[in-house]
């Protein structure tokens, strides 16, 4: 049995009223002192007003406010189970877990998944900084290239000298030069892209190079050797063709930039797709981390919890938790005393299981409706 009181505090007037007839009075105090031989003596005092404390026992059960019913956020087969009925837990502490075989199976793919992700995003992040540097190298390239062929046009129209000779057979020379580091560049970028070290764009461009610097090549010679042969009609038409091809390798070196914005975009459709990868890991992370079931508050187990190897599904109850800092007691208060009670008042408990305790309590709320059987009014303390 559990045990309240709640001492209220009232105002009581005592008000004396003075008789008027003082002889009357006298008469009956003579007459009461002869019908009796015991005397008592009366002492006369101001009226004050002072407080009466007034003493309302109630009883009621004990209950708490910090009860929480926990479960699996994930579902699966409880691999362990901690606790049982009474045990004690503290808040974080993983009372079950779920089998976590499968989570730690799309971990890895997931982790993976990463690296391959952030592999293509460096690839994609090296390409795009080289390509505007490729891009340059190729227009200026197809323009010197366009600059010689129209002074080779312009020698073979106004017919070679013994010094345009020589110059001709040195552009012959720098062009054979240039022819054969455009094959050494064509059969590296071929051996790189067999290893996927680069892409196809960038073998396409040096096989473009490549085919300009062998026709270069070919119009040196070609004009070499009309200078020596001396300039015919066909060898202008010749050389003017010359100029015209050089000029569309300028125009496509020119077009080729736009290579480089692509690899821009390339580069954040790389980090894009980096970053879908981590958040499939950070996914399956918590899908491990959700298989703990973690005890939220500092309590007691009541009842008892899930086995080990029960099947649980997502949210189900694994165990009931109940915790000691806001207890309190339902005290049931007659409808004749409800209007001594008031929210704010102090109260003593007592309870049957601590017979030598007394504990200080207050009253915090009380239900503005009585019960319909006994017209009792449910306030907590």
């Amino acid at each position: 049995m559990r045990k309240l009181s709640l001492f209220i505090s009232g105002l009581v007037a005592l008000t004396i009223i003075g008789c008027a007839d003082k002889v009357a009075q006298k008469n009956a105090a003579i007459q009461k002192e002869l019908l009796s031989d015991s005397s008592v003596s009366v002492t006369f005092v101001n009226p004050s007003i002072g407080t009466i404390e007034i003493e309302l026992q109630v009883s009621g059960p004990l209950a708490t406010l910090d009860q929480v019913q926990v479960g699996a956020k994930v579902g699966g087969r409880l691999s362990y189970v901690s606790v049982q009925d009474g045990s004690q837990v503290r808040a974080g502490q993983i009372i079950a877990q779920v089998e976590t075989t499968s989570a730690m199976i799309q971990v890895q793919q997931a982790t993976a998944g990463v690296v391959a992700a952030r592999s293509a995003r460096d690839q994609a992040v090296t390409q795009s900084a080289m390509s505007p540097i490729q891009s340059q190298a190729i227009i200026r390239q197809a323009e010197a290239q366009l600059k010689s062929a129209k002074a080779q046009l312009s020698m073979v129209r106004q017919g070679a000298r013994s010094q345009e000779k020589e110059q001709v057979k040195e552009k012959v020379s720098a062009s054979k030069s240039a022819l054969d580091k455009a094959k050494t560049d064509l059969d590296r970028a071929k051996n790189l892209f067999k290893q996927d070290a680069i892409a196809q764009i960038e073998v396409d461009a040096a096989q473009l190079q490549y085919d300009t610097s062998l026709a270069n090549y070919r119009s040196a010679v070609e004009a070499y050797n009309l200078i020596v042969e001396g300039s015919r009609p066909e060898e202008i038409i010749q050389a003017e063709e010359s100029v015209r091809q050089t000029e569309e390798a300028l125009r496509v070196a020119r077009s080729n930039q736009m290579v480089d914005t692509i690899r821009r975009q390339q580069v954040q459709q790389a980090n894009a797709a980096l970053q879908q990868a981590e958040a499939q890991l950070r996914l399956a992370r918590q899908q491990i981390s959700d298989a703990s079931v973690v005890s939220p508050i500092n309590g007691f187990v009541s009842g008892n919890p899930a086995k080990t190897g029960q099947v649980v599904s997502p949210g189900s109850p694994v165990a009931n938790i109940v915790g000691l800092n806001e207890v309190y007691l339902d005290g049931q208060v007659p409808e004749m005393e409800i209007s001594k009670v008031k929210v704010g008042q102090s109260a003593t408990v007592s309870v049957d299981a601590f017979p030598k305790e007394q504990f200080v309590g207050t009253v915090v709320a009380i239900r503005p409706t009585a019960d319909a059987l006994g017209r009792l009014f449910a306030t907590r303390i």
